[in-house]
């Protein structure tokens, strides 16, 4: 589990604590504790528990409830308000701009308990109506949540990759003999990412899958909730089908397979007699030609 993860495990505990009127100060404690855990460089697995106790503004709850995370993927004391909790109050927490006192004013007044109610109430305007909120709290609600909807599932580039990097450090590090390498919307730089795509030569086992700081859910690997897929391929075949899947799709649709076997993605572009092009220009006409007519020759 990444520093990231962990501190925004602590800043969802302070948003529930504060909207089931738990102790101000508690709250405050790990509103702080999610500030400062972010901006910590060295990650939390690395250190000891002494170590983490000793980061200023982190006590001893702080630092347990860390390594709790840690050990056991949990929080006992985040647990107790996410099992009492209905699942779209927690997505309403998550909304831009929209606090824990709002959300349980429109919980507990209007009984709403899911984002396509609350989209509901504003287009009626019972959110307008409320006390303390009006027309313009409304209307920014709605720019919010359709915010929410619109970024929903999708991701930086630059957070991406620095999660798909690291998980490729660890995948080496566990797997010494095979061969990783970022893929897919990454590897062509995309601004906005959707997936992280590695190509390997090898799926890690469920052993590893703390280590490598994913987990298996409905059959999707996730890496802090941004979905992994391991595009498995044998391994002379690994340098082709990592240009493929480095390549944009309108290009790597155009053909199949290529049974050459490659020592680095320079040969391919040698066999064209095309000078090497980085993975985030492949969308170029001329090339996407050079290469479709070299592949069907």
């Amino acid at each position: 589990m990444d520093n990231t993860t962990i501190a925004k495990k602590f800043d969802l505990l302070a948003k529930l604590m504060e909207l089931y009127d738990e102790n101000p100060f508690r709250i405050k404690s790990y509103s702080q504790a999610y500030v400062i855990l972010r901006k910590v460089e060295k990650t939390f697995a690395s250190m000891s528990l002494q170590e983490i106790d000793a980061i200023p503004g982190v006590g001893s709850g702080i630092s347990g409830k860390i390594k709790e995370l840690l050990e056991t993927g949990n929080m006992k004391a985040l647990d107790v308000y996410l099992n009492k909790t209905p699942p779209g109050i927690l997505d309403m927490l998550a909304i831009r701009g929209f606090g824990p006192k709002k959300v349980k004013q429109i919980w507990k007044t209007l009984e709403i308990e899911t984002i396509g109610e609350l989209i509901y109430a504003c287009n009626e305007n019972r959110i307008a109506n409320l006390k303390g909120f009006g027309l313009k709290t409304q209307q920014e609600l709605i720019e919010n949540l359709q915010y929410a909807q619109e970024s929903k599932d999708k991701w930086l580039y630059s957070k991406a990759f620095m999660l798909a990097s690291e998980l490729i450090e660890r995948l080496f590090t566990l797997y010494p003999l095979e061969r990783f390498q970022i893929s897919g919307e990454l590897s062509l730089q995309l601004p906005i990412i959707q997936k992280i795509n590695i190509t390997a030569t090898i799926i890690p086992g469920m052993e590893h899958y703390e280590n490598l700081n994913i987990t298996l859910i409905a059959g999707q690997f996730l890496c802090s909730d941004i979905p992994v897929f391991f595009n498995v391929v044998q391994k002379e075949q690994f340098v082709f089908q990592n240009f493929i899947l480095g390549c944009s799709e309108k290009f790597s649709a155009s053909f199949n397979s290529d049974s050459k076997i490659y020592s680095g993605e320079e040969e391919i572009f040698s066999a064209l007699g095309f000078p090497y092009v980085h993975p985030p220009r492949r969308d170029n006409t001329v090339f996407l030609q050079k290469m479709n007519s070299y592949f069907h020759q």
